[in-house]
């Protein structure tokens, strides 16, 4: 079960272009749910972090937790390897609050497009381990759920 928080974190360095305009990534959640019923948990974001429109957004994978030192250990040393995902994009937001985020995510070398739609700073979405090769972990018959759904709020 160690394994199981494998690369729920596409957002283990994250890094955003948002038109110089400055923000706070306040939350960040992403849930594990696996091949066995009642087996998956949530991790989140430690603390807040300000975006630097010179550097982007970049998060540690140490203020990424699933609440379980182990399980982040090991997401840290055996599933990234030290590895940083990047997300590259523009963020823009209109006066009614709707914003759109357009840019690859690329991990491990594999970089996908994507379009994120928010309402005033708050957006979800799903990345799915396949389209980045990555083999969702597997413990003891327990297996993590190639689809990885995320959350996370921004302030503008």
């Amino acid at each position: 079960m160690n394994n199981l928080f494998v690369s729920v974190l596409f957002l283990v360095g994250i890094q955003l272009s948002a038109n110089a305009k400055t923000f706070k990534l306040n939350k960040l959640e992403f849930d594990i749910k696996t091949n066995v019923p009642g087996v998956e948990f949530r991790g989140h974001l430690k603390r807040p972090i300000q975006f630097d429109p010179k550097q982007g957004l970049l998060i540690p994978l140490e203020d990424l937790t699933t609440e379980l030192d182990l399980r982040d250990q090991h997401m840290r040393e055996k599933i990234f390897k030290g590895q940083k995902i990047r997300v590259h994009g523009i963020l823009k937001c209109k006066t009614s609050g709707d914003c759109i985020f357009k840019g690859p995510i690329v991990i491990g070398g594999i970089s996908k497009n994507i379009e994120l739609k928010g309402k005033k700073g708050v957006f979800s979405t799903s990345i799915f381990l396949s389209q980045f090769e990555l083999t969702p972990p597997r413990f003891m018959g327990v297996q993590v759920n190639d689809e990885i759904p995320i959350r996370f709020i921004i302030d503008l």
